[in-house]
């Protein structure tokens, strides 16, 4: 995804317990596997699996939710990466059952992309 308008944004859950940088491309939200994981209290693997079932069901559509980025690492280098979009999120938010993950998408990711915001502290108003 080339020439879209691109912010990096930083989510800071309301107590403190996890920062995330939200990756945001013309208005769209998307965050990794890993982001996902760690936003939702789980296991990457089960981020895996959860995105999988929704593919194999149809709820979602890979080509739809899923694109890949330049995304550095934690070694300072750069690598493609695959992002998931606000609606992949969402999906698995509601499968893992994470109350802090559907805060997340509901209170913060929404008003940040429905407004485009910019931030550069926390999106709680801290």
């Amino acid at each position: 995804m080339t020439g879209e308008k691109e912010q990096v944004v930083l989510y800071q859950a309301p107590d403190g317990s996890i920062t995330l940088d939200v990756r945001l491309v013309d208005e769209t939200v998307w965050l990794t596997q890993k982001q996902m994981a760690d936003l939702f209290a789980t296991e990457r693997s089960v981020v895996t699996k959860h995105l999988r079932n929704a593919f194999r069901s149809s709820e979602l559509q890979e080509k739809s939710v899923c694109a890949k980025f330049a995304h550095t690492a934690e070694d300072n280098k750069r690598y493609q990466t695959f992002f998931y979009n606000l609606d992949g999120i969402i999906s698995v938010g509601y499968r893992v059952n994470s109350k802090q993950g559907r805060s997340f998408v509901s209170e913060r990711l929404i008003y940040c992309a429905n407004t485009s915001c910019v931030v550069t502290q926390s999106m709680n108003g801290a």
